[in-house]
């Protein structure tokens, strides 16, 4: 009986360190599971922050990208505009002197045909102190069909003609018809010099 119990006890601590080492080899599984599970989890997390970071990154980039290149687009526009503009602004300038040295007969046609546009019927006039142009003689030879009188008054102004008729006055001269008409005369020239250009 003695060894029968020895065997038994044997076999029952035999039994009970089976299966302390089964539920340790369970335990160790499933504590290598969870390791496992969370390993990958937090794999996946950092996949997924690197790939929304890059993402944004990226995006970024473009945002910026596209900042750059529509600033560097506007600022070449810009000068170009400005060149325009310059290109425009000297050849009225040009124009503006050529009319300044219009020689007398051409320079009394202006005049005629300017008084004629206007319908200026009397009144009185002025010449510009520095006109050489025209003279008062002149002006009574040109003055057929016009009852303008030579003003008394003294109004300082350098070339051209001035007209006093009731409360108006005309300035007339070829310069002054221009910047009468600037704004039109710079979209002409402007539409005649850059109108093949697509913007």
């Amino acid at each position: 009986m003695g060894e029968n119990m020895t065997a038994d006890i044997d076999n029952v601590s035999k039994k009970i360190l089976d299966d302390a080492a089964l539920e340790r080899e369970k335990n160790l599984n499933s504590g290598r599971e969870r390791a496992l599970a969370v390993l990958k989890e937090t794999e996946n997390r950092r996949k997924k922050l690197l790939d929304e970071g890059k993402q944004k990154a990226s995006e970024k980039y473009r945002e910026v990208y596209n900042l750059e290149i529509l600033k560097a687009k506007t600022e070449f526009r810009q000068k170009i505009l400005l060149y325009k503009l310059e290109i425009v602004d000297r050849i009225i300038e040009k124009a503006k002197n050529k009319l300044a040295e219009m020689g007398r007969e051409d320079y009394i046609k202006f005049i005629k045909k300017s008084l004629v546009g206007s319908g200026i019927m009397e009144g009185t006039y002025l010449i510009g102190r520095n006109e050489k142009r025209i003279d008062d003689k002149t002006m009574q030879s040109i003055l057929e069909k016009v009852h303008l009188k030579k003003s008394n008054n003294s109004d300082e102004f350098e070339t051209g003609l001035k007209i006093f008729n009731k409360n108006v006055q005309y300035h007339i001269s070829p310069e002054t018809l221009v910047e009468a008409e600037i704004d039109d005369i710079k979209m002409e020239i402007a539409f005649f010099l850059f109108d093949r250009e697509v913007s």
